[in-house]
């Protein structure tokens, strides 16, 4: 079986750091590319073409939502998990109209962020 692979998106090493520990202990993903901007993320994006985004807002040369833009306009077939401080329903409502798979807050809701990249590494539509 391949594993699912995954991109993060985010400029909090804290954050990066705690989703690799997290994802290595699941066994059908691996993580392909890290970035914490958006003109480094959409040249790795392009890079691996990977089934999963995991995706910041706050960006220090952009937001988030400009990397969910590109990967929508390239018509890439990633699902996208938005995990971010910024969880007001206004961003929520801008993450759905932009395509968004799913949405997170980062203190609230990180385990439901994880339990669904456990999943989606086991769904054949991810791979």
């Amino acid at each position: 079986m391949s594993k699912t692979r995954i991109f993060i998106v985010d400029d909090s090493p804290e954050i990066c750091n705690t989703l690799e520990k997290t994802v290595a202990f699941l066994p059908n993903i691996v993580i392909v590319g890290v970035s914490g901007t958006v003109s480094d993320a959409i040249s790795g994006l392009k890079a691996h073409e990977p089934e999963v985004v995991i995706l910041d807002l706050n960006l220090p040369d952009g937001s988030g939502f400009d990397v969910l833009k590109f990967l929508k306009k390239a018509k890439f077939k990633s699902v996208v998990l938005i995990l971010t401080n910024h969880s007001t329903e206004p961003f929520r409502a801008k993450g759905r109209l932009h395509g968004a798979d799913y949405f997170f807050d980062k203190t609230n809701e990180f385990e439901n962020a994880i339990e669904v990249l456990e999943e989606l590494s086991s769904s054949p539509c991810t791979k």
